[in-house]
């Protein structure tokens, strides 16, 4: 009898899990480090599938893992792979679209978690005066939201990545960039490049992903629930017997409070003012309603419920560059800008609250900003097209929007992909005033998808690790190509 009830303890789930740990053990072993286990599916009705970062591709049991690894689309991108992402010297990030190498969690990475602790130290200084470490190792960020507060961020140094161009002359083409990547170097950049080669005027910060990242004021909207029966002193004049209840969580999720009283309350919009998603917006504001239970235990159940359903929405937050949605624990990145000592989306908004991308999708984003900036600097020698998606087939400088013709702007700075700023000083509320269109933005994007695509294909050799982006070039006679290193980007971690 005893033997039966422990046998009874291990469940057909927990069986899987098990299997799939065995067969992700067993795939790895073999050099597949860039296959994972995750969760799909809606609450309750989750599931284990592999995942291939290399392809972006899910799999639905062992057989559909194995058909991938030995199909012709894996074959393809795995050859690309060798030669930019599996070289010894690894990109030490792992964002879940790209990157896959993290040292300090190859350890843990097989078991599956939903939930992360977010573990950034934060300083409670004063930061009226705007000053970043003398030291490369460390730098003290100001005025940045976490967990509700702006506080100082201490951040430290991860290495640097450096930003170098393939450029070709032809008689068309005038120091056209053919391609352009950003290798990684760790914290030992090149002793005799060091002098000639600037630094970047941003740098780029790390987090581990959770969805309160960035953001403020998130928790306010979660506290009162469509199904809490409350009224508020402003909306009933009256005072209301409120029950207070706490439900903690871990990591990211901090106490909420849930506030009850005899009456019903008026449906509130659940929404982020600082995130300008679309697709967040949407989804926070669908909670559906639910009909008051007179009975208090039946009714926390159903708040409980509902507060549930309201993170799994607020959680679904796509980065903005590639549209896939940011995995809890994975890396995610922001930009510094190293004059002023702000991140970048500090001069769009007076809250401290800041915009998060796939560490890799913010890196190609740079690169596609220094292409622009780079052309612009060539314009006066350039014709008066250039290209458009992967077909090479020349497109007008003009894009159209609404039916008219809106003059593209040059970039000549490298600025938030979400909110355009670029962290520039600003006065009081003052907010910095974007130049660069959201239609001339979303066709920046695809140039960068496209690119890095073909980058893939056609990677440049080299011997550190790294990703980049190509563009089409169809000069019939080159009269020279060199390379040319442009910039050293560097790397910060929150501290953890």
């Amino acid at each position: 009898m005893a033997g039966k009830r422990e046998l009874g303890v291990v469940n057909a789930s927990s069986v899987r899990e098990l299997a799939n740990n065995m067969i992700l053990r067993n795939v790895r072993s073999q050099g597949h480090e860039y296959v994972e286990l995750r969760m799909e599916g809606t609450q309750g009705k989750q599931r284990h599938i592999f995942f291939c970062i290399l392809c972006l591709s899910p799999c639905y049991g062992e057989d559909n893992l194995f058909q991938h690894l030995h199909g012709n689309l894996h074959k393809e991108r795995y050859a690309g792979a060798k030669v930019t992402l599996l070289l010894p010297n690894r990109w030490p990030f792992n964002d879940g679209v790209l990157f896959f190498h993290n040292a300090s969690e190859q350890d843990k990475q097989l078991a599956i978690s939903s939930q992360n602790k977010d573990g950034l130290l934060l300083s409670h200084r004063t930061f009226n005066v705007v000053n970043l470490s003398s030291s490369e190792d460390n730098l003290s960020i100001p005025g940045v939201v976490i967990r509700d507060e702006i506080s100082v961020l201490d951040v430290s140094f991860m290495g640097f990545g450096k930003i170098t161009a393939r450029i070709c002359e032809a008689e068309e083409f005038f120091n056209w960039i053919r391609r352009i990547w950003c290798a990684w170097l760790g914290k030992e950049r090149e002793v005799d490049e060091g002098n000639m080669v600037p630094d970047h005027e941003f740098a780029v910060i790390t987090f581990p992903y959770t969805y309160d990242l960035g953001r403020s004021g998130i928790y306010d909207n979660l506290s009162t629930s469509p199904h809490s029966r409350a009224r508020t002193d402003t909306e009933t004049g009256e005072e209301p017997r409120k029950k207070r209840k706490k439900s903690a969580y871990n990591g990211a999720h901090t106490v909420v409070e849930i506030i009850e009283s005899t009456r019903k309350k008026k449906k509130k919009s659940f929404s982020d003012p600082e995130d300008i998603s679309k697709s967040l917006s949407n989804q926070c504001s669908s909670s559906r309603h639910g009909s008051v239970v007179s009975s208090s235990s039946t009714s926390d159940r159903i708040l409980r419920r509902e507060l549930r359903q309201q993170e799994q929405a607020a959680s679904e937050r796509m980065c903005d560059v590639c549209q896939r949605k940011m995995l809890p624990g994975k890396e995610m990145a922001t930009l510094l800008n190293m004059k002023t000592g702000r991140l970048a989306c500090s001069s769009r908004n007076v809250t401290g609250a800041f915009h998060v991308f796939h560490t890799s999708c913010l890196i190609h984003w740079i690169l596609i900003c220094e292409f622009e900036i780079w052309k612009n600097k060539s314009s006066s020698s350039q014709p008066s097209y250039e290209y458009g998606r992967e077909d090479g087939s020349k497109c007008s400088k003009t894009e159209v929007k609404d039916g008219k013709g809106a003059a593209r702007v040059p970039i000549f700075s490298v600025f938030c992909p979400e909110c355009r700023g670029t962290g520039i000083n600003i006065e009081g509320d003052k907010r910095q005033t974007p130049t660069v269109s959201v239609s001339q933005m979303f066709n920046h994007k695809l140039h960068a998808s496209d690119a890095h695509r073909a980058w893939m294909k056609h990677p440049e050799i080299l011997q550190n690790c790294s990703t980049g982006l190509r563009f089409p070039f169809q000069a019939e006679e080159m009269i020279e190509e060199k390379i040319l290193p442009l910039k050293f980007l560097r790397f910060y971690r929150a501290n953890a």
